[in-house]
């Protein structure tokens, strides 16, 4: 009968001991539960940040580059509209400038030459002879100024292809009366 008391006490401790070893497996898989579900919200929050950083810098890439897109086609049409030319009627081949309003013409004489005076107004010689210059040169024409004895230009010779024209500028009050003579 002792061996039927021991044994019943060994089953008994045995017993005890595994509810308490399953006790704390369930304590420490109940731990471990509720730290992953911590880690997981942090991981959560983590990548929820770095999604939001990442869009947010995406969104300013994209407003920079729409930015950029839109100067860019500001300065296209802008060269476009800079570099449209128009010609003078009674001299198709010479780039109009400013607001040259005619005034007359001269039949070609028998060396073909023709002569048109032009008015400007409000502006000076200097300011014609400078900016037709640079019309002229954009448009492909060799320019070459003839200077007064003050060294200052007092007219253009111009030369394109088979083209050569002669500008003379005059002041005239507040405007300038434009003479071209042209072959």
């Amino acid at each position: 009968m002792k061996h039927k008391k021991l044994v019943y006490i060994s089953i008994f401790l045995l017993s005890l001991n595994l509810t308490a070893c399953n006790a704390k497996a369930q304590n420490d898989a109940g731990k471990a539960i509720d730290n992953a579900q911590n880690n997981t919200g942090k991981v959560i929050d983590t990548a929820q940040n770095n999604a939001e950083k990442v869009i947010d810098n995406a969104q300013n890439d994209a407003g920079k580059a729409i930015n950029a897109a839109q100067n860019n086609a500001e300065k296209v049409i802008d060269n476009a509209q800079t570099t449209v030319v128009t010609y003078l009627k009674e001299f198709s081949y010479l780039p109009t400038y400013g607001n040259m309003v005619f005034q007359s013409i001269t039949k070609p004489d028998k060396n073909k030459m023709v002569t048109g005076k032009y008015i400007l107004k409000n502006t000076t010689t200097d300011k014609v002879l400078n900016d037709y210059s640079n019309t002229l040169t954009k448009n492909g024409w060799t320019v070459k100024s003839t200077l007064s004895q003050s060294n200052k230009p007092y007219s253009i010779s111009a030369q394109k292809d088979k083209h050569i024209a002669t500008l003379i500028p005059q002041q005239n009050g507040n405007d300038v009366i434009l003479t071209i003579t042209s072959i």
